[in-house]
């Protein structure tokens, strides 16, 4: 028994390593660089199709919440999440980051990550799922988000954004919130963060969330299917 166990412990790990190579072979063209904190968004030249009636674009926190965030919010609370409202532009639109958000936004950082990876200071209070999007004009209803993102072949990147009230680092491998394999190599530093979902469409989906940002990432109009978004 204890021969089987080794012998599946061995697989595990050569499968892991399996993976890690053809992931490095696809990305081994690209060029990155490291993200980090920043205090303004420029969108521009946005590719795709978007709604004429549309007519504002918002900066949102707590949308798109997966399942497991369960966050019950005041009316107060419900109007702070958008914290950045203006009128939407096809060409280009620039807008600052709040650098002292709501406080009422602010959760304790387990509650903005999947169990089961190491948080560096479990005390680091953060403000996460937050989308750019974009609504009918006097309403709050999000249509669709904003995406800073690149495709190549079966391999998505996107840029989310992430505030935190101090340093901290999220690390290790487990499983998102809807039970794929995703794995963190994330630092955060105090105030709004830029950080990069790498998602693999084909076979599994999988994931890794870290600062390392591809070149030739574009502003591109993103839908929202049953909770989650799906880039056109």
């Amino acid at each position: 028994m204890k021969k089987v166990f080794f012998f599946l412990i061995l697989f595990s790990i050569a499968l892991q390593a399996c993976h890690k190579e053809e992931d490095e072979r696809k990305d081994e063209h690209e060029k990155f660089i490291t993200t980090g904190v920043i205090q303004e968004i420029t969108i521009n030249n946005v590719q795709g199709s978007v709604m004429k009636e549309i007519s504002d674009v918002v900066f949102v926190a707590r949308c798109l919440i997966p399942p497991g965030g369960d966050y019950d919010m005041t009316p107060d609370q419900e109007a702070d999440r958008y914290m950045v409202r203006l009128p939407f532009n096809t060409e280009r639109m620039s807008f600052e980051l709040p650098g002292n958000p709501p406080a009422s936004l602010l959760r304790t950082i387990e509650k903005d990550f999947p169990p089961g990876f190491h948080i560096s200071d479990r005390t680091a209070q953060t403000i996460s799922f937050v989308t750019i999007g974009w609504c009918w004009r006097d309403a709050y209803k999000i249509q669709a988000r904003l995406a800073y993102a690149k495709r190549v072949d079966d391999v998505y990147y996107i840029a989310d954004y992430i505030y935190c009230d101090k340093e901290v680092n999220i690390t290790g491998s487990g499983q998102d919130w809807w039970g794929h394999p995703l794995t963190y190599d994330l630092e955060l530093k105090k105030g709004w963060n830029m950080v990069v979902e790498r998602r693999e469409h084909a076979g599994i989906q999988s994931a890794t969330i870290s600062n390392l940002l591809p070149e030739g990432m574009g502003w591109f109009y993103d839908r929202i299917l049953g909770g989650r978004s799906q880039p056109d």
